[in-house]
């Protein structure tokens, strides 16, 4: 869906591909970026069927940092880690979400 102005939202699916334009009976989907490249990309599970990559392949133009936090604790899962960064005069705050058990792997800050 496109957000038009504010006032409306216009169906894109058919700009998007293939994939975007066929209905699916599915239970699992996980989101992260796989390729390393700022942006998110998508598999999915199809019941009785095959696993579907989807591929983010918008133009690349993202800087970002990946970390891997090392608890100091019994928390080898760094739960609840809090990350705060600055650019110039900005501060920014981010946190690792508690009770997360289905794709724990990326956690966007």
């Amino acid at each position: 869906m496109h957000n038009i102005a504010g006032t409306k939202m216009e169906n894109v699916s058919h700009l998007a591909g293939d994939a975007f334009t066929k209905k699916y009976t599915s239970r699992g989907l996980a989101v992260g970026d796989l390729n390393n490249d700022g942006y998110p990309d998508v598999v999915l599970t199809e019941n009785g069927g095959p696993v579907h990559v989807l591929m983010n392949t918008a133009a690349s133009g993202n800087n970002w940092l990946g970390l891997t936090l090392r608890p100091r604790t019994t928390n080898p899962e760094a739960t609840g880690a809090t990350i705060r960064w600055s650019v110039g005069a900005e501060y920014f705050r981010g946190s690792r979400p508690q009770g997360e058990v289905t794709s724990p792997a990326m956690i966007p800050a």
